[in-house]
């Protein structure tokens, strides 16, 4: 059975997706997040512990493979809209 992948794009015929450049920006208002700069992965959470635990389970994942995460958190505010 061949392996599904999730594609961003518009299927032109039954043999061709035409695909966009993979772009994606998340801008926090609130909140914490993490990022891995060894997997390029990212998540977000409305508090520390639920970061630290979907961070936890990113590093779990990984770490079958012998590869040691670079995790990074940072702390957002809520910013007033105008």
């Amino acid at each position: 059975m061949p392996q599904r992948r999730n594609l961003v794009g518009k299927l032109r015929n039954k043999n061709t997706l035409d695909t966009k450049t993979a772009t994606l920006r998340v801008v926090p208002k609130a909140g914490w997040s993490w990022y891995c700069a060894y997997h390029d992965t990212a998540g977000s959470g409305d508090d520390m512990d639920e970061v630290q635990f979907m961070a936890g389970a990113h590093i779990h994942y990984h770490q079958i493979d012998g590869d040691v995460c670079e995790l990074n958190y940072r702390e957002h505010n809520e910013r007033k809209e105008a």
